[in-house]
């Protein structure tokens, strides 16, 4: 029997009377007519990330394992009603592998519509950061990183995106972790131009992060501020499995603003057991 952890996408209502007149935090029977979508692919399915359009189009993107259980990115359109896009890839699907296992956390539309897509890839001997970049249509977009795609192998362990950012002159901040020699996770901030180039004159040849003495840290989550300032947060180790809140602002440079926090760094333990996740 097929293990199954199904794909869901629900809508609910926000206000009464909005659409339908149903009460507010009800599901949503104008969407699929049931108010979710359950898309049952493949051996084990998961979406990580989901967007909506400014045309009311859903973008959802996550890892979907195949029956020979190999990893693969999944991202489906669906149309406003709930069902899968034709316009949009293959019948509204479009999926990716770069090794065994490949598999996507994040997804941003950018302004000229076009899907930037986070995550990871590897064959298991070796681990990539990657970038994903989709035309509108659900086909690769080959003007950006080679034929739409952007794999970065920064340490010997992991090396996994977690966020995005697109800064407004159209660079890529890609938050995330990468495993250093001693196989502790580093918190680290790649920056590239709007066509997949490693920007070299971000941090050191294009990577930032801080410093870390334990195993299990990274950033899961990232921020531009109005003053070109970027602010990532996630968590970090003290010890042993002490864990603590992670907030780490950086100059427009890549370098650690150090008029944050203590040397650009906010270590916050409030009870050793703190992660943070953001979608």
């Amino acid at each position: 029997m097929k293990n199954t952890l199904i794909i869901i996408i629900a809508v609910l209502t926000t206000f009464c009377g909005q659409v339908s007149g149903q009460p507010a935090g009800t599901l949503d029977l104008t969407f699929n007519g049931t108010g979710k979508v359950v898309y049952n692919k493949d051996n084990m399915d998961l979406y990580t990330d989901v967007k909506v359009q400014t045309d009311g189009k859903i973008v959802a993107v996550g890892t979907s394992y195949t029956p020979t259980w190999s990893a693969v990115i999944e991202v489906t359109r669906y149309l406003a009603d709930g069902s899968f896009d034709p316009a949009f890839g293959a019948g509204g699907h479009f999926n990716f592998s770069g090794g065994i296992e490949t598999g996507a956390y994040k997804c941003i539309i950018k302004d000229d519509g076009k899907i930037l897509i986070g995550g990871y890839t590897t064959d298991y001997a070796t681990y990539s950061m990657l970038l994903l970049q989709l035309n509108e249509d659900g086909t690769p977009d080959i003007s950006f990183g080679t034929n739409g795609v952007v794999l970065e192998n920064i340490g010997p362990g992991e090396n996994i995106i977690n966020a995005l950012a697109v800064q407004d002159d159209g660079k890529i901040l890609a938050a995330g972790y990468s495993q250093n020699t001693e196989y502790k996770n580093v918190p680290v901030i790649l920056r590239f131009s709007a066509s997949g180039v490693r920007d070299n004159a971000f941090g050191t040849d294009g990577l930032a992060s801080i410093p870390i003495t334990e195993i299990d840290n990274d950033f899961s989550a990232i921020r531009i501020q109005s003053d070109g300032k970027i602010v990532a947060a996630g968590h970090i180790s003290n010890g042993m499995s002490w864990f603590s809140l992670l907030v780490a602002r950086f100059n427009t440079d890549g370098l650690l603003d150090t008029g944050y926090g203590t040397d650009g760094i906010i270590n916050l333990n409030l009870g050793n057991v703190i992660r943070v996740r953001t979608i």
